[in-house]
Formats: C-alpha cells, structure tokens, sequence
C-alpha cells in the first residue's frame, strides 16, 4: 500500500416526511464555495421541500429574499427563524490500473465529512394593501473539510498496518450574509414588491496544511507547513430585488423577478481563486502579500407560475425558471501578469417544481424537485428531489421537509506529490449533501 491516498496503487436515508427538512446551496461542489460565485436564499423548510421555490410560492416574511412581491401573503405581524444543521460528505478516488492497462476499480483514498449549524430569521408586516419585511439571511456557506492521511509503504512481510507518514488537510470557514429590507403593494390583481441588501461577512478563513512525520514520495511537500489565509468582505455593492405577481385567474398567478446580486470585493492574505489559460481547471492560488479580488454577478432574470387545481384550493402547484448570466472574477492588481480569473465562467440555468397538498386544515404535505446547473462547468450540474410537511398549532406553524443531493466529478489532486505539482492527474470526487431545516413561524393573533 501506498496510503489511504494510493497514488501508486492505489444511510440508507430514509426519513419521515414529517420530521426534517433538508437542502443545499445552489453549488454543489463543496471546494469550489469558497470562490462566492452563488448565493442560497432559500432558508425556509417549505421553500426546501418544495425544490427550493423561491419566485412563486409565498413566504410572508421569507418572500423579501425571493420575491418581495409576495411579503404580503397575509395581513399582521409575522415572525419566523429556521434552523439550518448543514452537512457534507466526500470521497476521492483514482483508478487503479492493471499490467494489461485497463481500469480494473477506483480506489477510494480519501473519505471526509462535516457539518454545523446556522441561523437565519424573519419579520414582516402586512396591513391592507401594503406589506414591509426584514430578514436576516446567510447568502454564501464557505465551509468545507477535507483530512488525508499518509502512510508509508512497508514490504510484503510485514503484517501489520503501513506507518503513518503525514497528512494533508483543506479547511475552509465562514459566511457571508444578507440584512434584506423590502416591501410590497397589492393593486387588485398586480402585486409589486422591491427589496434591498446590504452583505456583511463573519470568520472566513482557509487553512491549508501539510504535516509530515517521515519522508514519503507521496507527500505534497518535503517538510510541514501550515498556512492560515485569513479574508473579509472588503466591499460590497447593495442586492436589489424587483419582483411582481399578477393573479391570471382565481386558480393561477404568474411571478417575475428582477434580481442583481450585490457585486463582492473580498481581501485575502494568502489564497485567491486563480486559474490560467494553461490549465483546464480554476484552482486556489497562494499569494505571497494581500490581494483584492472582486466577484461581478450580472443581473438574474426569474419566472414562476402557480396554480391551484380544484375548487378549494387544497392543492398548489409552482414551475420556476430562473436564467444566469456568466460571473466574472477581477484582480485590484495584476497576478502573473493576469487581472481577471481566466477561465470562461458559463451561463447558467435553473428549474424548479412544488407540489403543495393540505390532507387537513393543519397538516399539508410537499414534494419538490430542482435541475441546477453550474457557473464552472456543465458537467456539475446537480439534480435534487425532496418531501416535506407542516405542523399548525394556533399560531404557530411548524414547516418540515426533506431535499437529497449527489453529485461527481473530476478534478486534479488538491494534495499532490513533489513530482507531480505541476502535472497533477485527474481524480473522481463524489459528493453529497444534506442539510436539516427547522423553521417555525408565528402569527400574532
């Protein structure tokens, strides 16, 4: 053997509907959050369980992230928060390949998970035609975890488990997130909202380390290092969300929104993302003084429709579409002679679909599905299914669900040997996460 990474050789989940609620950021490639290149605004578990709608189903309060239009579902004062317990898990593999040259298998050598827990709250107002909202929502989950042991490789006489050689470790932290204002109008059957954001940024940092307790070739350096890029949001431009309803017949409405994410400058000490016309992936470059490099996201475009089949309304159904122009990545100074990130970032669309059925006045039940392409690449496009359910107690509403995601791709070793560093080859990494929502809602009576 080689290590748990042989360079050289190389749950069951099954929930009650009822009882969590599940989803993801828009990126599923957990390695690539820290380039900031999307946002996740869905922080509600019924917005989760329904495929992460968030331009056609009305929220009340979460609406001011979505569709502003829709904060005044409901007349009176509105309060909510959502829990988010957010967890990963990764392998990365290599083929293993025989005297004939033919793949025989692909060696896991490396296998990691993670998870924590955040916060996101919400109020809003509504009195006759008018409505007014404020939520506290994190928009960019920088966090991932990555751990790779090393081991030395002892001859076929020995029995025991190869010695411990090093470890390479990847840990990246931090938030950035959104204090959203907004309010909206209703006139007959058009409703008109608009929302502000204003980012603000709290423990980013990524740790890039390699610990090494006796020499191995397939350690990604000679000697230990260890180090700890710390970054902030050093400026930002305000979000602005346009959005409009406009109730088509009794049963169907049709939604839009206008949406131009906040364009982001952050300043880091050490790594940046970084990619050259000479390599076919962006990766995370390290500098050796600060550098400032801005994220430009062009405006959104947002579709939705919902309808209600039936005479009374027990049932809802959503389509949504939303369209992505190509992002941009700029330097404040040039970087090997580079002021831009050089690698063509793509167009990129997503659809989305909820079903929303009320078996009872208190307890309705929900099934989502979403096809999220990528900004990096199409061949990271993710595909996601969820479930989910209500609770109603007088006031209080108890939203549930449950979205699972997968996805695998290829992408150079992040570790790799001395001899490889500049050539490093290709590597599967599949991907899945999970992340268990709660959120409750409570209405002033």
């Amino acid at each position: 053997m080689k290590r748990i990474k042989m360079k050289n050789q190389s749950t069951k989940f099954i929930l009650s509907l009822m009882m969590m609620s599940v989803s993801l950021s828009l990126l599923g490639q957990s390695y690539f959050a820290g380039w900031g290149l999307t946002q996740n605004n869905v922080y509600d578990a019924r917005s989760a369980a329904m495929g992460l709608s968030r331009t056609a189903l009305a929220q009340n309060a979460w609406s001011v992230a979505g569709n502003p239009a829709l904060i005044g579902a409901s007349d009176g004062l509105h309060f909510a928060a959502s829990m988010l317990i957010k967890s990963m898990s990764e392998t990365r593999s290599i083929e293993a390949i025989d005297q004939f040259n033919d793949v025989v298998t692909k060696n896991v050598y490396a296998a990691n998970s993670y998870s924590h827990t955040t916060m996101a709250f919400a109020v809003d107002y509504g009195f006759k035609q008018f409505s007014f909202a404020y939520a506290w929502v994190p928009v960019h989950d920088f966090s991932y975890g990555f751990s790779e042991e090393i081991r030395n490789s002892l001859s076929s006489s020995y029995y025991n488990r190869d010695p411990l050689a090093g470890y390479h470790i990847f840990e990246m932290n931090g938030q950035v997130y959104a204090h959203t204002l907004g309010a909206s109008m209703n006139i007959k059957s058009l409703s008109i909202g608009l929302s502000m954001a204003k980012y603000a940024a709290k423990d980013m940092s990524i740790l890039k380390s390699v610990s090494v307790l006796s020499t191995d070739a397939a350690l990604a350096s000679a000697t230990s290092y260890s180090d700890l890029t710390s970054y902030e949001l050093d400026n930002a431009t305000l979000g602005t969300n346009l959005g409009l309803s406009y109730k088509l017949t009794h049963h169907t409405s049709l939604h839009y929104v206008f949406e131009k994410i906040g364009d982001m400058s952050f300043l880091s000490d050490g790594l940046i993302p970084y990619a050259d016309s000479t390599k076919h992936y962006p990766e995370y470059f390290k500098l050796d003084s600060s550098a400032v490099y801005t994220i430009s996201t062009p405006a959104t475009h947002r579709m939705g429709i919902s309808f209600s089949p039936g005479q009374k309304e027990k049932t809802i159904v959503n389509f949504e579409m939303e369209l992505h122009k190509a992002q941009s990545i700029t330097y404040a100074e040039t970087i090997n002679g580079l002021d831009a990130f050089d690698y063509a970032l793509e167009d990129y669309a997503v659809f989305r679909a909820g079903f929303e059925h009320w078996a009872s006045p208190t307890l309705p039940f929900r099934l989502g599905y979403s096809y999220e392409e990528s900004p990096i690449d199409k061949a990271f496009s993710i595909t996601r299914f969820s479930v989910g359910g209500s609770l109603i107690v007088d006031q209080f509403q108890f939203d549930l669900g449950a979205n699972m995601m997968s996805v695998g791709y290829e992408y150079p070793d992040i570790f790799p040997k001395v001899a490889e560093a500049n050539n490093p080859g290709l590597e599967s990494v599949n991907e899945s996460s999970t992340n268990l929502y709660l959120t409750v809602n409570y209405r002033l009576p």
